[in-house]
């Protein structure tokens, strides 16, 4: 079909589900039976989350038409915030409209990203990690006004989702319920892996930005440790893969701005003072096999680090 056809053709399926969506929102019913008029509408959501499958790389006319139900997912999600299903289908339309409207979503994504943090539960804290890579992944740098305000209140989330019993790194005395550990390890990789994607695909600038500077020395702390003590093998790889990006992005890349600097050195202290000798004592435990491939990539990732800073550092 030509383009403005496939447009005609959208609207004509979409439109109903959109002037549905309007009328429940400003309807009595709503204020009445909120839990009920939320099914209702998350399930409006979803069909048009599901009919834009049909479209890969669609021309602008049917951007045109797909950009109309992001301001009236925006409308639904804004009125019923609290909705588990309303939350679960958002969810699925943006990861979408990611793909149909590519860069055109962006400037909406701050407000629905505040929503969805603010409001979000254990059951789709992973939808939201998930939504915030996929923001990493296929926009990059372009994607920093998007990720720098959400940043700190996502992490936030997290540490309040985590069970409040011990901590993820626990003693050999320590005597925390194996399910909390779990529970506690599965959220906070969440976090891990966020913020490699953050570095991995060039979004670190939003690590020194006014938003999250003061909060930099905790996420090197909180990576830091959970590189040398977690032994779960998605942590070891998101940590290692960290650090070794920030030290390929941020040590002697020539950057004249004092503050900048200012922080970037101290970075290069934190892994010189602390991350490096934290990586060589866990590697020296009689825990470390060189030949197992977990433990090995490991050791790859840490190497490249070390290469990194001896070319960097005079």
């Amino acid at each position: 079909l030509a383009p403005a056809n496939q447009q005609t053709s959208l609207a004509q399926v979409v439109s109903p589900h959109i002037r549905s969506m309007e009328q429940m929102l400003h309807s009595d019913f709503l204020q009445r039976d909120p839990e009920s008029c939320g099914e209702r509408l998350a399930a409006s959501v979803a069909a048009i989350a599901y009919l834009s499958k049909g479209f890969k790389d669609p021309p602008v006319e049917v951007q045109l038409v797909l950009a109309e139900t992001i301001r009236i997912t925006l409308s639904v999600l804004e009125t019923l915030p609290e909705n588990d299903d309303v939350r679960s289908k958002t969810f699925v339309l943006l990861q979408r409209m990611i793909l149909c409207l590519h860069t055109k979503i962006l400037p909406t994504m701050p407000r629905f990203l505040r929503l969805l943090i603010e409001h979000c539960t254990t059951e789709d804290i992973q939808d939201l990690a998930q939504l915030l890579n996929q923001l990493s992944i296929k926009f990059g740098a372009d994607a920093i006004p998007v990720i720098d305000p959400a940043l700190l209140p996502f992490l936030r989330k997290c540490h309040e989702l985590v069970p409040s019993v011990g901590e993820v790194v626990a003693s050999a005395s320590s005597h925390v319920p194996p399910h909390l550990l779990t529970e506690q390890l599965s959220v906070k990789k969440l976090t891990f892996t966020v913020l490699q994607h953050v570095v991995t695909y060039r979004l670190s600038p939003v690590l020194l930005s006014p938003t999250n500077a003061n909060s930099l020395e905790l996420v090197l702390g909180t990576m830091s440790e959970a590189a040398i003590h977690v032994q779960d093998p998605v942590v070891k790889k998101a940590c290692t893969t960290f650090f070794r990006e920030l030290v390929d992005q941020w040590v002697d890349d020539g950057s004249s701005n004092e503050a900048i600097c200012s922080v970037r050195a101290g970075f290069l202290r934190f892994v010189l003072q602390v991350y490096i000798p934290g990586m060589l004592q866990c590697m020296l435990s009689p825990a470390f096999d060189h030949e197992d491939a977990i433990h090995a990539r490991n050791l790859s990732e840490f190497a490249n680090t070390l290469l990194l800073l001896k070319s960097r550092i005079p």
